[in-house]
């Protein structure tokens, strides 16, 4: 919300208090701002002109030389600007002004003229263009009336004013406009503000022969009230209601047009103006829309709409979505005769639900569907009833027209003095807590030594309970006097179960040198194809987002191995050596598609890495180590079934007992490829969920044998088709309750071995816990393993 300074100045006397005293007693008090922008400061030297004699450029066509009185001294300017004509007041640069966009104005030659300054349009002022009038699109900007020539142009016109821009919290639409923040000005420094008229009544008395109302669905509309103006002039309004319309960040249009937006800005309530001539029958009708009922909006386009979309129509048609959009059949236009002024208030939570359906927000959508009290309704028609007459823009019909068959219900809140030391730690007196209460212009209903009850303002449509009594007490007490304490009671906290299991894997896998990344939940759909997992359901079935960033960013992943692998690659092209990585996060798996519910949230874990010493077996490696930290033990990696994401000959699953834990494997060349990768990426990709069931972080203590162990060596000679699983499982099975350690030390191929077949060498480590173990003990055992080998594999020891 911006807020021009000496608008507020009207409501609330503020002149005399510093801008930076300004802002920060109202960021105390809960109004926190985004800033202070002064026009003033950001351009210097800049004065008003009078255009005295114009001639066209004897060597451009596209360029007018011009004399122009600048009080002081008469200059010669040459501009591009068609809109400029002699007599014209406008604000000129003199040679060594700064501009708000870092030009500095030199005097110089433009096609052989001399220019000893420049005449400035309001984009170069520093206003965007989204505010600028569309008559000074692209030219100068031209003052109305007269002036002194020579006069600084920010003292002659109220450009120069100083604008606070406020951020609004979702809660305060009480606070989007400027007798809002007078209210809060008015209880931070204890200033009177002047209050806005509210007539107690309208009375009907000639409207109603031009307009009729019916409001069919008072639910979404519980109060619509207008009036009509004939015979209207459509004109530019004063140039002070546009440099006011422009600070505040809002183009003006055209005086009927600048007037609501001038008062919604100032009282806060929307209103909306229709061509009375293009409403059939002169009846306005406030239903909900029919199925599929379609209206073009001021913006030409073209909506459907459903019955739980409130309209504005006419016998015949729908000619304005209520509290959004305008119709574009009743657009006012420099042909518009005939006016009605909509001034009313709807449903927020309806009207928020359209708003975001139709994809359609404005500035009137944004106010509504935070909530607009329907008691303001009537101030905004006094207030635009005065502003129209003093502009004399045509016939005000005497009356007004008001729907409001329920009037809203003053809330009355009961506020102890216990509750508030409760909370804030603070206790003032009853007395004090009114004086704070009336200044945000609650109502003393009645009160003790140790309570008080207080009316609530209609605009305070967040005060509800007595705790929202207490923050108001505390805002204006102020937070910074509030004491700090410790709170009382005994405090505990702890990690839980999940949370311990995932810190203990990030300390483990960081201790191993790999870095942990992180990375968008919100991918392209492509990814999937680029893994080749687009046949995969659980993978390809995709949460899509209605309103995303662009393509790359327009669904929730479903798996994070696309994420690792363009990391690692990035940081491969950007010439590191050597990478290992993972990242552990959410997945998002949709219940239905279309989507009805929310997804499933799990949590994966990925790990991956290229360059020197990072392939399958360091990965492999790696997630041993891991899931034994884990407890979980009896893990097998076994040949995958074919996942197209990985190498078919380099691939593994992970199994414990019968349930997957995940897939590791070196990716396909094609896979490499899709992500523009040129070297070998090897990575694994993790249940995480599974993992924790599957975990048992108990610890039992074992201790360590006191007799000697023996160690036995096995070489086998085996078919290439034979895994070490297969080996170690039989060698464990067979090797006795003395067997304690098996690893694969060599594995041979060469001339002596025959094709088709390899060489393996195992160690075996045999020892008892409770006597020394003599050769005989261990050879039978080994014995056995060597007799099982041979039956169930073939093997052969060499």
């Amino acid at each position: 919300m911006k807020v021009p300074v000496k608008w507020l100045n009207e409501h609330v006397k503020i002149d005399d208090i510093p801008i930076k005293t300004l802002e920060e007693g109202l960021i105390m008090s809960g109004s926190n701002t985004e800033g202070i922008r002064d026009f003033s400061r950001d351009n210097t030297e800049i004065v008003v002109g009078r255009v005295l004699a114009q001639e066209k450029h004897p060597d451009a066509d596209k360029l007018f030389v011009l004399k122009v009185d600048i009080g002081d001294e008469r200059v010669q300017i040459v501009t591009g600007a068609k809109n400029v004509k002699v007599g014209d007041f406008v604000p000129v640069a003199r040679v060594g002004a700064r501009l708000a966009k870092g030009l500095v104005i030199k005097k110089s030659k433009l096609r052989g003229e001399v220019s000893e300054g420049m005449l400035v349009s309001l984009d170069e002022l520093g206003f965007t263009r989204s505010v600028i009038p569309k008559v000074f699109d692209d030219g100068i900007y031209i003052l109305q009336g007269s002036y002194e020539p020579g006069t600084p142009f920010f003292e002659a016109v109220a450009i120069g004013d100083q604008v606070i821009e406020f951020e609004i919290t979702p809660n305060r639409a009480d606070c989007l406009c400027i007798e809002g923040m007078a209210r809060e000005t008015q209880a931070t420094f204890g200033r009177q503000r002047r209050a806005v008229k509210v007539p107690q009544g309208f009375s009907g008395d000639e409207v109603g022969k031009f307009i009729d109302v019916s409001v069919l669905d008072r639910d979404l509309c519980p109060r619509y009230a207008g009036f009509v103006i004939r015979n209207a002039n459509i004109e530019p309004s004063p140039q002070w209601m546009q440099v006011r319309l422009m600070l505040a960040g809002v183009r003006p249009i055209n005086n009927i047009v600048d007037v609501t937006n001038y008062v919604m800005l100032e009282i806060g309530n929307p209103i909306h103006p229709f061509d009375l001539d293009q409403v059939d029958e002169g009846r306005i009708i406030v239903r909900r829309a029919e199925a599929d009922e379609v209206i073009t909006t001021l913006d030409s386009v073209k909506r459907s709409l459903t019955t739980e979309d409130l309209v504005i129509a006419s016998p015949r048609r729908a000619i304005g979505l209520a509290g959004i959009m305008g119709g574009e059949n009743t657009e006012i236009t420099s042909e518009t005769r005939n006016i009605f002024v909509e001034v009313a208030s709807f449903n927020k939570t309806a009207l928020r639900l359209s708003s975001k359906s139709l994809g359609l927000r404005t500035e009137a959508s944004a106010r509504f569907e935070k909530g607009i009290d329907p008691s303001r309704v009537a101030k905004a028609i006094q207030r635009l009833l005065e502003l129209y007459q003093e502009m004399n823009v045509g016939e005000l019909v005497k009356g007004v027209v008001d729907v409001y068959p329920e009037p809203q219900i003053q809330r009355r809140v009961t506020l102890t003095r216990r509750e508030v030391k409760r909370i804030l730690g603070i206790d003032p007196t009853v007395p004090e807590m009114i004086k704070m209460l009336e200044g945000l212009e609650f109502q003393l209903v009645e009160g003790d030594d140790l309570s008080l009850t207080v009316a609530v303002p209609p605009c305070r449509l967040d005060v509800v309970k007595e705790i929202d009594l207490v923050e108001e007490i505390a805002r204006i007490y102020g937070y910074d006097r509030i004491p700090s304490t410790i709170p009382g009671g005994t405090l505990y906290g702890e990690f839980s179960p999940k949370q311990r299991i995932e810190n203990r894997v990030k300390r483990l896998l960081v201790a191993k040198g790999l870095v942990e990344i992180a990375t968008y939940s919100f991918v392209s759909p492509s990814t999937v194809k680029k893994i080749k997992r687009e046949k995969d359901p659980a993978i390809s079935r995709m949460v899509k987002l209605i309103n995303p960033l662009g393509e790359e960013y327009s669904v929730m992943r479903t798996t994070l191995v696309p994420n690792l692998l363009e990391v690692l690659v990035r940081n491969h092209n950007y010439g590191a050596p050597k990478m290992m990585a993972f990242e552990m996060g959410n997945t998002f798996m949709p219940k239905s598609l279309p989507v009805k519910d929310l997804p499933d949230e799990k949590i994966s874990l990925v790990m991956g890495g290229f360059g020197e010493g990072v392939g399958f077996f360091t990965l492999k490696g790696l997630v041993t180590l891991l899931l034994e930290d884990l407890g979980i033990h009896g893990v097998r990696f076994v040949k995958a079934p074919k996942i197209d994401t990985y190498h078919p000959g380099r691939s593994a699953t992970i199994l414990w007992g019968e349930t997957s834990l995940g897939y590791m494997g070196e990716f396909h060349p094609e896979v490499l490829e899709n992500f523009e990768a040129n070297t070998r990426i090897t990575g694994v990709e993790l249940d995480f969920e599974a993992l924790m069931a599957a975990s048992n972080l108990t610890r039992i203590y074992n201790p360590v044998s006191r007799f000697p162990a023996i160690e036995r060596d096995i070489a086998l000679l085996v078919a290439e088709t034979v895994t070490n699983e297969e080996i170690i499982d039989i060698i464990e099975k067979n090797g006795g309750n003395d067997l304690v350690q098996v690893k694969l030390f060599d594995i041979y191929r060469g001339d002596q071995i025959q094709a088709g077949f390899k060489s393996v060498a195992y160690n075996m480590v045999f020892r008892a816990k409770e006597d020394t173990l003599t050769y005989e003990a261990v050879q039978k055992p080994y014995d056995k393993i060597l007799e099982a080998l041979e039956k169930e594999l073939g093997a052969l020891r060499r």
